[in-house]
């Protein structure tokens, strides 16, 4: 059972946090952060989560909101529990108070000698936003956009939580905004840009999303044409296709010669090419998503 935490479970939080992370003394050549935070205050604040099993405490997190973001601090499972997939509940039950408080994203960091965090939180659908040191210790940062519809309801959704598949990982975020290359047979190199929250009309878009949507659409125009030299560039708004109001989303994609002479052009050409269902390499979509990543952060 996960609950809020109480005045008489700090000494069990800490014994847990203790045990979860001392293994990683050696690496870091001093006690992790984790094992130094003021768990008295943290729990008077209302921040920390158990997770009790018979009777037990055998987790812990912080939870803490900033705007539209969920913090989550010192996720510890006591080592004769790890692998029992109780992490993984833990970070299921923070995006359910993310959800039901209506923010829009998790964030949290790990340190960059805890390769075991690292590979947990990039499985568990958070991606990596940056290294750098912070406080003294050398930090990866995650994030993990928070769905806003039950699982199985919107494509752009799941594939943005990562409960589906999609090849070549998130390409670029910023300001609400996501860009990923498009999972449908659009053709190498057709990126999508779309809102990390559910939006279903281009007018319920807040103001900064909408401001940081044209340059957006620019920037990712630019780097379509510099990777893909296409004929031309087509930046399409989608959020109709199956005849009711869907996630919004922009569709960027390079076309040259011979998709022109293949499936014509303009709407044509695009319902040529999803009659076509011709998906290209996994392979090749990795790399050219790479590529873009490095474009946008560069």
């Amino acid at each position: 059972m996960i609950r809020d935490a109480r005045v008489e479970d700090v000494a069990a939080i800490r014994a847990c946090v203790d045990a979860a992370y001392s293994p990683y003394i050696d690496r870091l050549d001093s006690k992790p952060a984790a094992m130094r935070v003021n768990y008295d205050a943290l729990v008077a604040a209302g921040e920390m989560h158990v997770y009790e099993l018979s009777g037990e405490i055998v987790s812990c997190m912080a939870l803490h909101a900033e705007g539209e973001v969920l913090h989550i601090g010192n996720l510890a499972v006591v080592p004769a529990h790890q692998g029992a997939g109780i992490g993984s509940e833990m970070l299921v039950y923070a995006e359910e108070v993310a959800r039901s408080d209506g923010l829009l994203e998790l964030r949290l960091f790990t340190n960059e000698v805890m390769i075991e965090n690292v590979e947990f939180y990039t499985n568990s659908g958070f991606f990596e936003t940056e290294r750098r040191v912070d406080d003294g210790f050398k930090r990866v940062f995650f994030s993990k956009p928070v769905v806003p519809v039950p699982v199985g309801q919107c494509l752009a959704c799941d594939l943005a939580a990562g409960v589906r598949p999609l090849p070549g990982g998130l390409i670029h975020r910023e300001q609400g905004w996501l860009v990923e290359h498009c999972v449908g047979p659009l053709g190498l190199g057709t990126l999508v840009v779309k809102p990390a929250r559910h939006v279903t009309a281009v007018a319920d878009l807040d103001g900064d999303e909408a401001v940081q949507m044209g340059r957006l659409l620019r920037d990712t125009a630019a780097i379509v044409t510099e990777l893909s030299e296409p004929a031309q560039v087509y930046v399409s708004l989608w959020s109709h296709e199956s005849g009711e109001p869907g996630h919004v989303h922009f569709v960027v994609q390079p076309i040259d010669s011979e998709a022109i002479e293949r499936f014509g052009r303009g709407p044509d050409l695009q319902a040529a090419m999803f009659e076509a269902n011709e998906l290209p390499d996994p392979g090749e979509v990795a790399e050219y998503a790479e590529r873009a990543r490095g474009l946008f952060n560069g």
